[in-house]
């Protein structure tokens, strides 16, 4: 392949689609792209679409920064790195780097975004004298007060029972918590 940047860009836009609308559509038809002109029909419906979803306004905050950091000049020279495609081995090495990396991508979203409610979750806890060092105790809380929870925070409950039930992000929150507060003296 050469250039281990190729595709970089498009991967970006294809991770930020999957992650807002979650969805495996356009990952899933450019990794089994036949043709290079098929492959760019589905690049041109995945920008398509990006930019519908940019003018929406409805890019999470989570997804945002991915977004922010696009550049479509570079974008654009994939596309034409992507039409310069002679054989169908280096084309399907493409579009097969470009699927895998949008998914990595999007995973690394959805990390970042548990890992953030799982943080404002153990502040809404702290703040209500709720928060538990015991992991068990930690998830019971944070199931017993759900509702409460979801309507604060303006997240969906199932977001927050999910939260309840992620061990090791809560293990995690919980060795930060520790750890933040030694650092403070307290």
């Amino acid at each position: 392949m050469g250039n281990l940047d190729e595709g970089e860009e498009i991967s970006k836009i294809l991770a930020v689609l999957l992650y807002s609308q979650g969805s495996y559509t356009y990952v899933d038809k450019l990794s089994q792209a036949s043709s290079k002109d098929l492959a760019l029909f589905y690049v041109r419906e995945a920008l398509r679409d990006y930019n519908s979803l940019l003018n929406s306004g409805k890019i999470d905050e989570d997804a945002q920064y991915l977004s922010n950091s696009i550049n479509f000049s570079k974008a654009e020279e994939e596309i034409n790195q992507l039409k310069s495609k002679s054989n169908t081995p280096d084309l399907r090495e493409m579009v097969s780097y470009i699927s895998s990396q949008a998914l990595v991508k999007a995973a690394g979203l959805k990390s970042r975004a548990a890992y953030n409610l799982g943080r404002s979750v153990v502040n809404w806890l702290k703040s209500k004298g709720k928060f538990r060092e015991d992991l068990s105790a930690l998830s019971s809380e944070i199931s017993s007060n759900a509702a409460e929870i979801s309507k604060d925070l303006h997240v969906d409950i199932k977001e927050i029972e999910t939260i309840s039930d992620n061990r090791n992000l809560l293990k995690y929150l919980v060795k930060q918590s520790k750890e933040t507060a030694g650092s403070q003296g307290v």
